[in-house]
């Protein structure tokens, strides 16, 4: 019988070709405290196309170390079918919970640089504001469909405006771009207010146009064109909001892979 708080030692993983199953409690429990299938429950992340019981990989790498029952780790590499894994931090075998920090490479992720940029600062976006272990499985599937996305050059910048304002509205801290805030009028809505999140039509908020925040068109409805200067009006308009809402009252800037994002796609053009 295995002391798990006392455990100790070194182990160097190199596993080819095979497949998660279910484990049982023995030698085996360091695996399943750190394997693939107990990611979306012990996450709270809903990654049920990728990880499930009898997920199959093709190799797993990398070394643990364990000390006084607890294994850590820098550079375990899981590669499935449809994706690589990359995991670091420590995981306790006897409680069997873990602080685990992983990234999902999906197999199909696009070659282009500026959409791979796209991809961290989505991730940085949703990483610094969602509240650590509560499921959010609607801001999964807008990250799956900004992914999907990213292969179309000239669209996927809208689509990362889109999923920043569904993680506000997931927070809490949704626009309301149904109808003028001032008059309820629904048509000619171009005006947001930077208060409220509410918008304006062009009509009421002529007065103060000023200090209203543009709404760019696609983002009342994805069947309309991008005209010049929509995208960057859908970026600052959801920066504002997401610095006001969740990063300023946690006196956190917006993480810097956004901003790097930003500085990238102003100096191709791109905006």
């Amino acid at each position: 019988m295995i002391d798990y708080p006392t455990l100790a030692g070194q182990v160097n993983v190199a596993v080819e070709s095979g497949q998660f199953l279910k484990v049982d409690p023995g030698a085996a429990r360091l695996l399943g405290v750190l394997s693939l299938q107990s990611l979306p429950r012990r996450l709270s992340l809903d990654f049920r196309d990728l990880f499930q019981e009898g997920f199959a990989f093709d190799s797993i790498t990398g070394d643990v170390k364990i000390g006084l029952g607890v294994a850590v780790t820098n550079n375990l590499r899981m590669r499935g079918v449809q994706a690589l894994v990359l995991m670091e931090g420590h995981a306790d075998i006897e409680r069997e919970t873990q602080d685990l920090r992983v990234v999902v490479v999906p197999d199909d992720l696009p070659s282009d640089r500026m959409a791979l940029a796209g991809l961290s600062a989505a991730a940085a976006v949703a990483a610094a504001a969602l509240p650590e272990r509560e499921p959010h499985p609607g801001v999964f599937l807008a990250f799956e469909a900004l992914t999907a996305a990213l292969m179309i050059p000239d669209i996927w910048p809208a689509v990362f405006v889109r999923f920043e304002a569904g993680l506000l509205q997931e927070l809490g801290f949704g626009l309301d771009l149904s109808k003028c805030a001032a008059t309820g009028a629904v048509d000619d809505l171009i005006y947001v207010s930077p208060r409220t999140g509410r918008a304006v039509s062009r009509a009421a908020g002529e007065p103060y146009k000023d200090r209203l925040l543009p709404l760019p068109p696609f983002m009342l409805s994805a069947q309309t064109g991008l005209a010049e200067g929509d995208v960057k009006a859908g970026f600052d308009l959801t920066a504002h909001f997401l610095e006001l809402f969740v990063f300023g009252p946690l006196n956190k800037p917006l993480p810097p892979a956004r901003v790097w994002l930003m500085e990238r796609l102003a100096e191709g053009g791109r905006l």
